[in-house]
């Protein structure tokens, strides 16, 4: 299994889809599992890849309790070594340079240091055992979970990916081969 990022190809704005062993990782996709058939999720956290341009300096902006942070590709590589986290590195389909670099301001900028949205939680929850049929937004306008965070920052570009409110880790994998592209083998080592 690989545990290191592949520096040489690595770059601002790809998504990191990850999978956690732990009770609250479990959780999420017991959640997320609900209607559909087992083993259909596999991840439950998304993460954007995020640096100064064209710079070695990379890092991983997430939103995790209490507020939205970068944490450092050092960290997720010991986790991945110690079999804490998985990994997979999605692309968005077509999205130019530009707007994956523009994708990465925008969560420096807008994102990191915001509350994570603990509202959309149960929100999300209900909204999985009733199939979608609720059409508000799952949480706080003014803080983000993980997906939305990201989500939002390639809205800010002009790009809809996920194609609906309230997207979740479940929403990023079904999303795989049709507007993002697994490019996992390119980006682990």
């Amino acid at each position: 299994m690989p545990t290191r990022f592949n520096r040489a190809e690595l770059r601002e704005g790809l998504i990191l889809h990850t999978r956690t062993p732990r009770f609250v990782g479990r959780s999420i996709r017991r959640v997320l599992q609900r209607g559909y058939p087992a083993g259909v999720v596999w991840g439950n956290h998304d993460a954007l890849i995020v640096g100064a341009h064209d710079s070695a300096l990379l890092g991983v902006g997430e939103s995790v309790p209490w507020r939205a942070r970068v944490t450092s590709l050092e960290w997720y590589e010991e986790a991945m070594e110690r079999g804490e986290v998985e990994c997979r590195v999605y692309a968005v389909t077509g999205a130019t340079r530009d707007q994956e670099c523009g994708a990465s301001d925008y969560y420096l900028e807008h994102v990191v240091g915001t509350w994570y949205d603990f509202a959309a939680l149960p929100r999300l929850a209900i909204k999985s055992l009733l199939m979608d049929v609720w059409r508000k937004a799952a949480g706080w306008e003014w803080a983000w979970y993980c997906t939305e965070g990201v989500q939002t920052a390639y809205q800010a570009v002009g790009l809809t990916p996920w194609g609906k409110r309230n997207a979740t880790p479940l929403t990023t994998e079904k999303r795989v081969s049709a507007t993002l592209e697994d490019v996992t083998a390119a980006m682990l080592i």
